[in-house]
């Protein structure tokens, strides 16, 4: 069972949190409170981590880490996202700013070379050795593969 589902199918059905199963495409207009609920739970969260941070306490940074986990899969609930698949398409974007293979990393420092914004793209083989990073050798800033795919939401948004 999954961190979503035990926030979904264990937490909200035992205290009563309402389970939106479609996407609540007009929650922003029809549910302002709730929305503003979710979103002051993660607000509060964040600023345990915060407050946790500046006293150096790791026991509590890591309270405040799940406890973010927790409301945020709360949320998804909320909205009627699954959040596994939310985050499973957001990770496979993610994983697509890297290159495949060393021709598509020259392809991508090409690329960058005639962007003004970067004057030292370059290439390296990631640490597992599976993948090409490219980057930018003045700032290390990461910089996406030509083969980028931007991540896209329809396939939860249209559930519907």
């Amino acid at each position: 069972m999954s961190n979503f589902d035990k926030v979904k199918d264990e937490f909200n059905k035992s205290f009563g949190v309402t389970n939106n199963l479609t996407p609540q495409l007009n929650i922003f207009d029809e549910n302002h409170a709730l929305v503003n609920y979710r979103l002051d739970l993660i607000k509060e969260e964040v600023e345990e981590l915060k407050d946790s941070i500046e006293k150096k306490d790791f026991k509590e940074t890591i309270d405040a880490l799940s406890d973010i986990l927790y409301v945020v899969y709360g949320a998804f609930t909320c909205f009627g996202i699954n959040g596994d698949e939310a985050f499973d398409l957001v990770h496979k974007s993610n994983m697509s700013k890297l290159c495949k293979n060393k021709k598509e990393a020259i392809a991508t420092v090409e690329y960058y070379k005639n962007d003004s914004r970067y004057d030292s793209p370059t290439y390296r083989l990631s640490p597992d050795e599976k993948y090409y990073v490219v980057y930018n050798e003045s700032t290390s800033k990461i910089l996406k593969s030509i083969n980028y795919n931007p991540v896209s939401f329809d396939s939860l948004i249209n559930k519907s």
